[in-house]
């Protein structure tokens, strides 16, 4: 017979209470002496007791789970994402629930359906949803929060490359630069940092729109820019920036300096005479804050002190040629990206 809440209380001569509130890491456990909890996990080891969630969940009204929804977990970005999501969410004790859309738009209303379905207590996302779900979604406020970019409709985090895009321009016009062009595949909040940096350095700016998974697309910005050649380029991603390099070699001499934008959970690209520079996100800070914001609204549906918007700040890091760089900014660099240790990189 399975053991029950009662069965540990009875063993220890508590009250199913005090046992529960122990269990459960209630916030008023902490009342609770350390020889009375001590008691409580020897019992819970003894008997080899399973605390029943759906009882759990009958009681609170909650299932500690959250949903993350994705377009391809086969994709490094999504299944870093999964990864970092489960390693967050276990530190509050909460399960996630990951469905993945395949890129079909009924698909994903169902995922976003089932999740809510299966009682979920909140959902991290990170595409761009349905209108109509999404609608209902906030008509009924449950609670959702959007990560890397922004959704009035919701609570949102992402990115604010404000100052290290003014720092990259900045290094640029420092340089020589007069028009700078950044290439681009997505992001609004990004290429508006970057026009608003070229305004206040006094120098043109240019967005080419580019996608780096499209060779044709690629080919197409390349000739577009080497009629009009920038001073000095800006790109985002490693793995568009591996693309362009293999294409602009008959144009190098056009194109001597590339800041390139590390956004999600890309290595930075192998270090060579070109690239000058990153700017760095840090996507696991953006997941943690989603996270811990998620858990607020599950929590506290009524706090009205929840920001609608939490800005990660992104980091302007220089190429670096000696052995002089701050530690700190390596230290970072390859904590998150596994970043070859041969190369270095420290801050503008």
């Amino acid at each position: 017979m399975r053991t029950s809440l009662k069965d540990i209380a009875e063993y220890t001569g508590l009250s199913k209470t005090a046992v529960s509130l122990h269990l459960n890491k209630h916030q008023l456990a902490g009342r609770l002496s350390a020889a009375t909890r001590a008691k409580i996990d020897e019992a819970v080891k003894k008997f080899d007791y399973v605390p029943s969630y759906t009882a759990r969940a009958l009681s609170s009204g909650k299932t500690m789970t959250i949903g993350f929804v994705v377009a391809d977990l086969t994709l490094p970005y999504s299944s870093l994402a999964a990864a970092t999501l489960i390693d967050e969410t276990s530190k509050h004790d909460v399960q996630l629930l990951i469905s993945a859309t395949k890129y079909s738009p009924e698909k994903e209303i169902k995922c976003l359906e089932d999740l809510r379905n299966r009682h979920a207590d909140g959902i991290i996302y990170s595409l761009a949803m349905d209108a109509e779900v999404c609608n209902r979604l906030a008509r009924a406020h449950y609670p959702m929060v959007r990560v890397f970019s922004r959704d009035d409709r919701f609570h949102s985090v992402e990115n604010d490359f404000t100052e290290a895009m003014r720092k990259s321009v900045e290094y640029f016009r420092r340089n020589g630069a007069e028009k700078i062009t950044m290439i681009a595949y997505s992001n609004e909040e990004m290429c508006n940092s970057f026009i608003k940096a070229c305004e206040w350095a006094g120098c043109k700016s240019n967005i080419e729109p580019v996608n780096s998974l499209d060779a044709a697309s690629i080919n197409s910005c390349i000739e577009r820019i080497s009629r009009n050649p920038p001073d000095f380029l800006i790109v985002q991603g490693p793995l568009c920036m591996t693309v362009l390099k293999q294409r602009l070699q008959r144009y190098q001499n056009k194109f001597p300096c590339i800041i390139n934008i590390i956004d999600n959970w890309e290595p930075p690209p192998l270090r060579d005479e070109m690239l000058v520079g990153v700017i760095m996100c840090y996507p696991d800070k953006i997941v943690k804050t989603a996270v811990e914001t998620l858990l607020r609204l599950i929590n506290k549906p009524d706090d009205g002190s929840i920001p609608r918007l939490v800005m990660e700040p992104a980091e302007f890091l220089l190429s670096w040629t000696g052995d002089s760089c701050e530690k700190n900014a390596i230290d970072e660099v390859k904590r998150l990206m596994g970043y070859n240790s041969a190369h270095n990189w420290t801050k503008a």
